[in-house]
């Protein structure tokens, strides 16, 4: 199904269309709402790759959306957050350092070496389940106007960064010096 639009892809197209609408309630402190978006985001996630798996609907045109709509959700948030002052610098300057080295290996190794295949690696998913359920955390707290410590949570967070965005780095310069070795990407 190179691509077709399929009912998990149609799925994921909704979830860019939440990406305005939580920078709205963000932006009317509207937590709840917030919080409630957020977390159909993430449902949506969930939903569309388990239908695409069970039905067999997974799509080229699926492959590429999915994580873009993750990073659209995620950095959105993230930035949005640290301009309300709900997460520090550092940790929304990793989210998005991370998020911009993988779309720049990718751009480089397309150029310099050919074209690329789109794979979340295990570690990729973990991160982007342990940015999920902070920034989730995060609202919540907020929507209950709680007075949660959450330095602990933020550390482990960057300590996932580091790994998975570690090893998406070390990923492309292994495809790439393999490709100077044997002319194959």
């Amino acid at each position: 199904m190179a691509g077709r639009l399929t009912l998990p892809t149609w799925i994921t197209l909704l979830r860019f269309m939440f990406v305005p609408l939580l920078l709205w309630f963000l932006a009317q402190a509207n937590w709840a709402a917030a919080l409630l978006t957020f977390i159909l985001a993430g449902a949506s996630d969930w939903l569309d790759g388990y239908l695409a798996r069970r039905l067999q609907l997974q799509s080229d045109i699926g492959a590429l959306l999915d994580p873009l709509a993750d990073k659209a959700m995620l950095l959105a948030a993230s930035a949005m957050l640290l301009w309300l002052g709900l997460i520090p610098l550092w940790l929304a300057g990793a989210i998005i350092l991370r998020d911009v080295l993988i779309v720049s290996g990718g751009v480089m190794y397309h150029w310099h070496v050919g074209p690329v295949e789109i794979a979340p690696t295990r570690l990729g998913k973990l991160n982007t389940l342990f940015e999920f359920t902070l920034l989730t955390a995060v609202l919540l707290r907020q929507a209950l106007a709680a007075d949660w410590q959450l330095l602990p949570a933020y550390l482990l967070l960057l300590g996932s960064i580091l790994l998975s965005g570690g090893h998406y780095v070390w990923l492309w310069a292994s495809k790439a010096m393999r490709h100077r070795r044997t002319g194959k990407p």
